[in-house]
């Protein structure tokens, strides 16, 4: 899928609830884990992250799914979300270049603010984590948090998603039939300095090759036979139109030409 992800070691830190103790805000705990995360990245020279909604679908279904059945892992036993490409294809996201931190954390009345701290110090004293945080390569995260029981303990579950968005809100649009082929809109904005984007499918045959326009909104159409039936295609960037092999695969979508559909469909 040529989904390029980070895995990491997972930290817990235990502690007891007190009866009547108050429990923070989960989403309280989002926001202030991602408003740290980018001040992390801001301290090393790093741009900040923008918060991305898909993100934020993929991140909080894997949160509720390790809570719910008190786990901790990158791997979910749950059928169709046992990785974190299938998680993000779920959540409708295309981008194939993404990374995953996840985390635990029992709740003893500690405030989101010190929550928030604990797992942001934990993912920053870890190689593998830290080396998530910083990358430059990401340009978009987002927070899910879920809580739940691990071991009897009350915890808050955390999945954090980074993704390299190359081509803003990218999208294939069926516009409709024309004799035996359909006519398919490409559309998004290039939000990297690349002269040309081209799509492709899963057998490597070039579908269209065009000149990036100068500011790097993309709206092309293209005619693709219906005689191809189901297919994987591939939107991507490069510099060099004669060097195929210096193409970056920045997305990836499900084009059935029969049933006239697309996945992720437009939205």
């Amino acid at each position: 899928m040529g989904y390029k992800s980070l895995c990491f070691v997972v930290f817990l830190v235990v502690g007891l609830v007190a009866a009547g103790e108050t429990q923070a805000d989960i989403t309280d705990i989002e926001r202030r884990v991602f408003e740290k995360t980018n001040q992390a990245r801001a301290a090393y020279g790093a741009k900040v992250l923008l918060w991305d909604r898909q993100a934020e679908v993929s991140a909080r279904g894997h949160a509720e799914d390790m809570a719910k059945l008190e786990y901790m892992a990158h791997q979910s036993p749950t059928e169709g979300r046992r990785t974190p490409p299938e998680r993000n294809w779920q959540a409708r996201i295309s981008a194939v270049y993404a990374g995953e931190n996840v985390f635990r954390h029992s709740v003893s009345g500690l405030s989101a603010e010190r929550l928030a701290a604990n797992m942001v110090d934990w993912w920053m004293d870890s190689p593998g984590h830290r080396a998530n945080i910083l990358n430059p390569e990401f340009t978009h995260m987002a927070i899910g948090g879920a809580y739940g029981s691990y071991q009897g303990w009350k915890t808050a579950f955390v999945a954090q998603t980074f993704l390299r968005r190359v081509i803003i809100d990218p999208r294939l649009t069926i516009e409709g039939s024309q004799g035996a082929d359909l006519r398919v809109r490409i559309s998004g904005r290039i939000a990297v300095s690349l002269p040309y984007f081209i799509l492709w499918d899963e057998n490597g045959k070039m579908v269209v090759q065009a000149i990036t326009p100068a500011n790097g909104v993309i709206e092309h159409r293209v005619l693709i036979p219906k005689t191809l039936g189901a297919i994987e295609v591939h939107l991507g960037v490069k510099n060099d139109p004669s060097r195929p092999e210096l193409i970056e695969v920045t997305d990836r979508f499900l084009l059935n030409t029969q049933q006239e559909t697309i996945y992720p469909p437009p939205h």
